[in-house]
């Protein structure tokens, strides 16, 4: 991980982006939600099912945005976006377009692909 003292507009830059993704991870949450719903609503499930089933979806999704995003600090700003690019959360493009420092965004995506090559192994 990069490890640094960023600027405030650094700072600003990356906790925009990482907003992003964390309203994307709301966003993929409600998409498990509704896709349960639509299967109760269509007879596929019956209710205690589909209630058990929402609960089954959106508790391990709620635990790994609390374990990421609560408390976060500055100083773990760099890995939560590498993470977030990881995970397509926050694209590379969008990344080009709220980091205005070239050298950041380089080690960011170098962050990243090291991220997915851990992942790989």
């Amino acid at each position: 991980m990069l490890m640094r003292n960023f600027s405030q507009t650094q700072k600003k830059q990356i906790r925009a982006l990482i907003n992003l993704g964390l309203n994307r991870e709301y966003q993929n949450g409600l998409g498990k939600i509704e896709t349960v719903i639509a299967e109760w609503k269509n007879g596929t499930r019956n209710d205690r099912e589909s209630y058990m089933q929402l609960f089954k979806v959106l508790q391990p999704h709620d635990r790994q945005i609390a374990e990421r995003y609560n408390g976060l600090r500055v100083a773990q700003y760099d890995l939560i976006l590498s993470l977030q690019l990881a995970e397509g959360l926050v694209s590379e493009e969008e990344l080009a377009a709220g980091v205005t420092d070239e050298d950041l965004r380089r080690e960011l995506l170098q962050s990243k692909a090291n991220l997915l090559d851990q992942w790989k192994r």
